[in-house]
């Protein structure tokens, strides 16, 4: 479940991965389904996000050339699709936007929302 909830997030920022917003929209709806809303909903997205911010980090570790240190190892082929044609401060608006959507969900905003919102902005 935990490798599953990464590769979704790869599949977003591979450059082959998932182009399609329709795609990415579903990926979302399987990972937390259709009724994800409540204290349930919020704490499932605050540990979807935890894990793609680890993701990100270790895409950071690929793109600075330091694969050694990711935690993602499973994932390490992944990681370095996804980082290939990404320079460092385009992986740091992902981490942002991450951030960001921490912010929403301590504003009520609806959890499905503030995944999918994290889809769109791929």
């Amino acid at each position: 479940d935990y490798l599953k909830k990464a590769k979704v997030f790869l599949d977003f920022s591979a450059s082959g991965g998932t182009p399609d917003l329709n795609k990415r929209l579903d990926a979302i709806e399987d990972l937390v389904g259709k009724k994800a809303s409540g204290q349930e909903g919020v704490k499932m997205a605050e540990d979807l996000i935890k894990i793609w911010e680890g993701v990100v980090r270790d895409l950071l570790l690929v793109n600075s050339g330091r694969p050694n240190l990711i935690q993602h190892h499973l994932v390490e082929k992944d990681l370095e699709q996804a980082a290939a044609g990404r320079n460092a401060k385009d992986i740091i608006n992902i981490a942002d936007n991450l951030r960001q959507a921490r912010e929403y969900l301590k504003a009520n905003v609806n959890p499905k929302i503030v995944l999918e919102n994290i889809a769109i902005n791929f």
